[in-house]
């Protein structure tokens, strides 16, 4: 018995109202891209994130494409620029990760924001601040190094995908830092571990459009921060916001932290133990609350204190998310990032009298289709950690696998 699959012809759903607009451009060679034109989409939603990698979906007319179906299916082999506005400007851009193809007159692609590309890089030594130690093939030692120089180097290779790098040191603030050949997942990972500290480093996606008309991306590093802090920025519920979710936390909430790391390199052919370090800080009107937090791959003692006493520091108290939903016209998506500092007035149940939080924009969420932007907003300075979903737990065994196959130990 055979089954006939496509015969019936489906109906294309409509394409999205409002001020939005798609283009593309197809990857020539590193940090070469050929624009295309535009794309016809029924469908878009996209992340961004402060120190953090945004994803986003699209389902795209087919034969509106301007790009070819062989083009469609190069995955990681075309950018897609989101534009929003009138005039328009450009607001987001993503590569294509995945594909659905369910027969229709459509497809639907998964993306990663173009920075993420970094997620798909391994640390293989590149960069111009560290000091190599022993053979290429051992690792790479940052010592006293502005850090906003070694986020840098961590991420050079976004420039492959045409973004380019700005930074703003700031004051300054130079670190230890040790990064063994491959280590971590990927480079993405590592500067994320880099920003995840007291008085890390910060970084953002930024959009505009350069003087030949055409859609820049750039990536800014800086400490202390990344974003404004000027006034005006907010939202009222009622008001403004559509809706509001308070989220306290004491999953982390902890008055003595414990860090582990991993076992130096051996001297003279003897084994080292791993390092550790403790940071005990008792609250009146609490018991003793511990947590361990395991760091696979600090090998340096300074750099496995930073993660203790930042850890100590953020969950010294319940972790407060605040997350609202607020039309993308006011103010104008596109006017604001992750980093910038947002005013929420909320009068709910549990605060009848109006509930006031000023905080960092960690995240922003946007639906096309319903003319939505999504603000989750953080008191907390680096973002709290969320717990581990069950994907997360299954891609930790898998990195495990990973670093018993290279090295007979926990990965780096």
């Amino acid at each position: 018995m055979s089954v006939m699959v496509g015969t019936e012809p489906r109906p294309v759903p409509a394409p999205l109202p409002g001020l939005w607009t798609f283009w593309a451009d197809r990857y020539v060679s590193p940090g070469v891209f050929e624009p295309v034109g535009p794309l016809q989409a029924t469908s878009f939603n996209c992340i961004r994130r402060l120190s953090g990698f945004g994803t986003g979906d699209i389902i795209i007319v087919t034969e509106t494409a301007s790009l070819t179906r062989a083009e469609l299916l190069r995955l990681w082999g075309w950018r897609l620029w989101a534009y929003y506005g009138d005039p328009p400007r450009p607001v987001w851009c993503g590569m294509p990760n995945g594909i659905t193809d369910d027969g229709r007159a459509v497809i639907s692609f998964t993306l990663a924001e173009v920075t993420g590309y970094l997620r798909k890089r391994q640390w293989d030594l590149a960069g111009s601040y560290g000091t190599l130690v022993g053979s290429p093939a051992t690792h790479r030692r940052y010592d006293q190094v502005e850090q906003v120089n070694i986020a840098r180097d961590l991420a050079a290779p976004v420039a492959d995908v045409g973004v380019a790098i700005t930074t703003s040191p700031g004051p300054g603030f130079p670190r230890d830092r040790s990064m063994a050949f491959l280590e971590g997942e990927s480079r993405g990972q590592l500067l994320v571990n880099l920003a995840g500290v007291i008085e890390g480093p910060e970084w953002r996606t930024n959009y505009y459009t350069g003087n030949d008309g055409l859609p820049r991306a750039e990536l800014a590093i800086a400490y202390p921060r990344v974003g404004s802090d000027l006034p005006g920025l907010g939202a009222t519920v009622p008001g403004t916001a559509v809706d509001y979710t308070l989220k306290w936390d004491a999953d982390e909430f902890r008055t003595r932290t414990y860090a582990v790391g991993e076992a130096p390199e051996s001297v003279d052919g003897v084994e080292q133990p791993k390092i550790s370090h403790m940071t005990d800080r008792p609250q009146a009107g609490f018991p003793r609350l511990d947590e361990v937090d395991d760091w696979p791959g600090v090998t340096v003692m300074s750099t496995l204190q930073e993660r203790a006493e930042t850890s100590a520091t953020i969950y010294a108290t319940p972790t407060l998310d605040a997350s609202v939903n607020v039309p993308a016209i006011q103010p104008p998506y596109g006017t604001y990032g992750p980093g910038d500092t947002v005013h929420l007035l909320i009068t709910g149940p549990l605060q009848p009298d109006g509930f006031e939080i000023e905080g960092r924009l960690t995240e922003l969420s946007v639906n096309a289709r319903e003319s939505r932007c999504g603000w989750t907003v953080s008191v907390t300075e680096p973002p709290g950690q969320p717990r581990q979903t069950l994907t997360q737990q299954l891609a930790d065994l898998r990195r495990l696998a990973t670093g018993v196959f290279r090295w007979g130990a926990a990965p780096a």
